[in-house]
């Protein structure tokens, strides 16, 4: 896990803007710590890991199989320890609840969300066409 205090800035942190629920602040995050990363087989809420598929700045995503249903899913995990900003685990619990409240169409359903080793994740239905900047790449913006 990462180590360090967030109180303040010096050359083992960076500045992150994190934002949610209508709210945006600057935190100071721990550079270079060793965060815990998922390997194939493990399990995260009721998924099983099985390769990683998409990686970012603040997460990575891993395809992975619902041990409840037996479907594939996708699971995204944030790099940023809870145990780093602790306003971080309200805000991501308080935007989680909305995200998976969300039901349409065009929108992938949230089927878990919960925290791995302290970092939160998100599970959701797969898409295997691949991300939405894909998809959309190849197709008209889907309707309203």
């Amino acid at each position: 896990m990462p180590s360090g205090s967030n109180a303040a800035h010096s050359d083992s942190t960076q500045a992150a803007a994190i934002g949610g629920g209508g709210l945006i602040c600057t935190v100071w995050l721990p550079v270079g710590g060793a965060m815990v990363r998922p390997q194939v087989g493990d399990t995260i809420g009721h998924a099983r890991i099985e390769t990683l598929i998409a990686s970012s700045v603040f997460s990575d995503v891993y395809r992975a199989t619902d041990l409840r249903s037996g479907k594939p899913c996708a699971v995204r995990l944030w790099h940023v320890s809870f145990d780093h900003v602790a306003e971080l685990r309200a805000l991501f619990q308080h935007d989680a609840r909305i995200a998976a409240a969300l039901h349409h169409p065009h929108v992938l359903r949230i089927t878990e969300f919960g925290e791995w080793h302290s970092y939160g994740f998100i599970t959701s239905e797969y898409m295997a066409t691949g991300s939405l900047p894909m998809w959309l790449r190849r197709v008209s913006a889907p309707p309203i």
